[in-house]
């Protein structure tokens, strides 16, 4: 189960574009007396993650397609 849980975590990574060389940067600051802030920069390739949502949404309509339709004909 962990070798199926490594390779789709490297799969998403590099279908989301993760893994590619672009500089990125975390920042936290934080201390006693305020908020703990976190920053991000970078830029992130949305192109994988809408294809991967759509598909996502398009295999669960057919899913509960399929079951509606074999639950009307029993």
């Amino acid at each position: 189960m962990k070798k199926v849980t490594l390779f789709l975590l490297a799969a998403i990574t590099l279908l989301t574009g993760c893994a590619n060389r672009d500089p990125a940067s975390v920042g936290i600051i934080g201390g006693a007396d305020g908020a703990t802030s976190i920053v991000v920069t970078g830029k992130i390739n949305w192109f994988p993650i809408v294809m991967i949502a759509v598909l996502l949404i398009l295999i669960i309509g057919l899913v509960i397609y399929f079951v509606k339709k074999k639950n009307n004909r029993s």
